[in-house]
């Protein structure tokens, strides 16, 4: 295991560690997968889509725990938190990047799409609960990548 996978690992459990923590006073205590995404920024792809998806997943499978109250709404208030981040930060991108074909035209497809808003699709409605819910998280979840994608293609450093 090289030493950013490593590093990578270590600060995404830590980061979840302290979401947690830091949520105590909480009704019911959440993990933050956004401060782990935070914390694997800098790691390069292919690790980073991996961690990625480590992040949001092992903050979905902590829904599951006793100690984080109904599932369902430990689940929403996940997608919530990362809906509003994409959101909050979606605006700071440019509609256009400079250059032309390809890249030039599918970012600007991409972050059409990554602006219009987080409507969940009609899949996600004929699901039942717990699908629905979970579908709605990998919604969200896909956005968060859109976002850090598109932003280093714009140059954009993110908060």
């Amino acid at each position: 295991m090289s030493y950013d996978l490593r590093k990578g690992c270590a600060l995404c459990v830590a980061f979840l560690c302290l979401g947690l923590a830091a949520q105590a006073q909480e009704p019911y205590p959440r993990l933050d997968a956004l401060a782990c995404q935070k914390a694997i920024e800098q790691v390069e792809e292919p690790f980073y889509s991996r961690f990625h998806v480590q992040c949001i997943a092992i903050a979905a499978d902590y829904c599951d725990a006793p100690i984080s109250g109904p599932v369902l709404a430990c689940l929403a208030d996940l997608e919530r938190a990362l809906v509003a981040y994409v959101d909050a930060h979606a605006p700071v991108l440019p509609d256009e990047i400079m250059g032309g074909g390809f890249v030039a035209h599918s970012y600007a497809r991409q972050i059409k799409a990554l602006k219009s808003g987080a409507q969940p699709t009609k899949r996600c409605a004929q699901e039942l609960a717990l699908d629905r819910q979970t579908c709605r998280l990998v919604q969200a979840s896909t956005r968060i990548f859109s976002l850090r994608s598109l932003a280093a293609k714009a140059g954009v450093l993110l908060p």
